[in-house]
């Protein structure tokens, strides 16, 4: 899925650890910022969400699984 080039890439065999997941966080800045319901940092800087996925002023995503976030260069 890509919304407004941040692309979300499925990973519904994901499991993760309830410690480690993030409520509410955003993700990235300025106009390209999202707040994402769970949010959860692997090594090797890699970052996974799932749940409603909002940015202001646009229609809110909700992801059932976790997905794999590609940042915009």
């Amino acid at each position: 899925m890509i919304l407004s080039n941040w692309l979300f890439l499925p990973r519904p065999w994901l499991q993760v650890d309830e410690p480690s997941i993030l409520k509410n966080e955003q993700i990235g800045s300025g106009e390209t910022a999202r707040v994402c319901q769970f949010v959860h940092r692997a090594p090797g800087a890699r970052m996974y969400v799932k749940g409603c996925v909002r940015q202001q002023g646009r229609t809110a995503i909700a992801l059932a699984y976790w997905h794999q976030v590609i940042r915009p260069m």
